[in-house]
């Protein structure tokens, strides 16, 4: 293909931070993973069951337990854009690789050119820095260009790209003869795209053998000096500067290029967006941001104050660098880092993930409804009756907690809402009870304003009192502002 381009997919390495063990785990421990991998494939199908992964990596890599079997899942929901109730049987091995080695970026010297504020677990008795520090959650001000971006993601991989295609030609072929040219086929390459995309700039092929002309005949086997040569010429560390043009002519075979949807610096604002793909929120201060429509992937970083309403996330949703945000939305997966007093409000298909630099999460039920829900639902794979909300896996210090059912408040939607609509996802009793006893009180006082047993001046006081009280509170929450921005939307 004539003036091809090779990207990184920014949000898979958003997504693959894992506290790892830097030790054990490092780009030269990829040959022999996969040739592992490889000789516990009886099968021949080049894939790799959980059961071996988790042998290897508890105790070859020494990772925990939950560490393997997060690294496994949070794969398996990127992969498909679904996760499963259970673990799956086993994934694509040359894939899978693939993707343990975007882990290593947050490990590596490239990571740490541009991006030294991720707690990272080389110092596991160090300290949270802080409130005061730039490094802090609590930071009003978080630079997004403090983090890395396509340049070192692309000099990451361009790097290691010898090692990483030798390995994922081991994964399918085994230990080779001696003197043995290691090479390649479309299978190899392809696999890359689970964190590398290509095209023209408007345009992206679905499969990345597209881009290299040697490997369009499938029978084709191509050394590995001469792929990773053809590729690194390829790399555009500038792509995110290219605009697509509109009217360019879509060729046979590929897809329009795709770009995220991104809200960034919202200051006392309400957003109301509808998206697709993936999602980034950033930088965003005391704001109530409304996406409601299926996404693929969402990473939330340096929000502060917030409330953040997410359709559905059919694969991974990252919350990192965020502090006392709340989070309603139905997802795959979840994962939080370095966040703290903040609230997730879930549907989640797999257990969240709490992460290194986490302090006082708190996770409560679903509670909330709009127009499209169920259907944002069925569009991401997911359902309410698999619901994993109260079991995070942790991974760290034991930061989370579950919500107190007399904090438990419903979330009203104030627009695309009938109110008919119920609450998709069951409430645990003590949630229930709670919402029961709130709502019967309301209800006396509702009496109260009608009784007989009150004169009309009494009647009277105790409605101003109310009107006073809940003025007071719409003030106090910043909710005025809301109500007066969304009656602003509407008239548009």
């Amino acid at each position: 293909m004539p003036d091809s381009l090779l990207w990184c997919r920014e949000e898979v390495f958003d997504i693959a931070k894992f506290p790892l063990p830097h030790n054990t785990f490092t780009i030269n421990a990829l040959p022999h993973l996969a040739r592992l991998f490889a000789s516990a494939d009886s099968s021949r199908k080049y894939t790799v069951s959980f059961t071996t992964w988790a042998k290897i990596a508890t105790q070859l890599l020494h990772f925990s337990n939950e560490l393997a079997q997060l690294v496994f899942t949070t794969f398996t929901a990127l992969k498909h854009g679904q996760g499963s109730q259970t673990i799956p049987a086993s994934v694509d091995g040359p894939e899978f690789l693939a993707f343990l080695f975007t882990t290593l970026f947050h490990t590596s010297s490239f990571r740490t050119r541009r991006n030294t504020r991720f707690p990272t677990e080389t110092s596991p008795t160090a300290p949270f820095p802080s409130p005061h520090s730039p490094a802090s959650p609590g930071s009003p001000a978080y630079n997004v260009s403090s983090g890395p971006g396509q340049a070192e993601y692309q000099a990451f991989v361009s790097a290691h790209l010898v090692t990483l295609l030798s390995s994922l030609s081991l994964a399918v072929s085994g230990t080779p003869a001696v003197g043995t040219v290691l090479t390649v086929s479309p299978r190899h390459i392809n696999a890359l795209g689970i964190f590398l995309s290509g095209g023209d700039g408007n345009f992206q092929v679905s499969a990345l053998s597209q881009l290299v002309p040697e490997l369009l005949d499938a029978s084709d086997m191509i050394p590995v000096p001469t792929v990773v040569a053809a590729l690194n010429g390829m790399f555009r560390p500038d792509i995110d500067d290219i605009t697509p043009d509109p009217v360019a002519e879509q060729p046979p075979g590929m897809i329009p290029r795709e770009i995220p949807t991104v809200i960034s610096g919202q200051l006392k604002s309400t957003v109301v967006q509808s998206a697709e793909g993936d999602l980034v929120i950033t930088d965003c201060t005391k704001s109530t941001i409304y996406i409601l429509s299926p996404v693929r992937t969402a990473r939330i970083s340096g929000c502060s104050e917030c409330t953040i309403v997410i359709g559905a996330v059919s694969g991974v949703a990252i919350v990192q660098e965020c502090t006392r945000m709340t989070i309603i939305a139905a997802t795959t997966a979840i994962h939080l880092l370095a966040s703290t007093d903040s609230t997730a409000h879930l549907i989640c298909k797999t257990r969240p993930a709490v992460l290194q630099g986490c302090r006082n999460v708190v996770f409560g039920p679903y509670n909330t409804v709009f127009d499209s829900l169920d259907a944002d639902l069925t569009a991401a794979g997911l359902s309410a009756c698999v619901n994993q909300w109260d079991r995070p896996v942790v991974i760290g210090a034991d930061a989370w907690s579950l919500q107190d059912p007399g904090d438990f408040y419903p979330f009203v939607v104030p627009f695309n809402n009938d109110r008919g609509m119920i609450n998709p996802a069951s409430l645990p009793e003590p949630y229930a009870s709670a919402l029961r006893q709130r709502i019967e009180a309301v209800s006396t006082i509702h009496r109260m304003v009608r009784s007989d047993e009150l004169s009309r001046d009494a009647r009277a006081e105790l409605n101003a009192a109310i009107q006073r009280l809940f003025k007071m509170w719409l003030g106090a929450t910043g909710n005025a502002r809301q109500v007066t921005e969304l009656m602003t939307l509407e008239t548009r």
